[in-house]
């Protein structure tokens, strides 16, 4: 809590508090109040997630705690220069908890070569549907 403070302490004098105040009166609550929600929803989605991969590896741990150590690497993925450091965080806590360090870091690499997998599908759905539009598109028009 005490890093936190500090940290944003030190956005507020590098970016000047007025600023930083000014950009936040202009914004409207409604939008801040769906991102913090959009947010909390889908660091749960992914705890529960990280859950069912977990007892497939044979470690239970609670969901909640999943929830907790998702916090700790969202905390990591924003100050450390890549996103690697929050996966080592939460691996590391949920490891030490459960006494199997070694499952809970093949879940972490488990769960990024299925959001791999799952983001390249998505985009050679993207792929045939443009494809799929400009052909509609060019035999329209002719």
């Amino acid at each position: 809590m005490a890093g936190s403070a500090l940290l944003l302490a030190v956005i507020g004098w590098r970016l000047g508090a007025g600023q930083i105040g000014a950009s936040l009166r202009g914004a409207d609550p409604q939008w801040l109040l769906a991102g913090a929600v959009t947010t909390i929803v889908a660091l749960a989605v992914s705890a529960w997630k990280w859950q069912l991969l977990l007892r497939a590896a044979g470690v239970e741990a609670p969901v909640g705690g999943l929830f907790e150590a998702y916090l700790v690497g969202q905390f990591f993925n924003n100050v450390l220069p890549s996103n690697v450091g929050g996966d080592v965080a939460r691996g590391h806590l949920i490891g030490t908890a459960t006494g199997s360090v070694a499952r809970v870091a093949g879940t972490i690499v488990g769960e990024r070569l299925i959001a791999g997998l799952a983001l390249r599908s998505e985009e050679h759905t993207s792929e045939l549907q443009s494809r799929q539009y400009l052909v509609c598109r060019l035999l329209l028009e002719k």
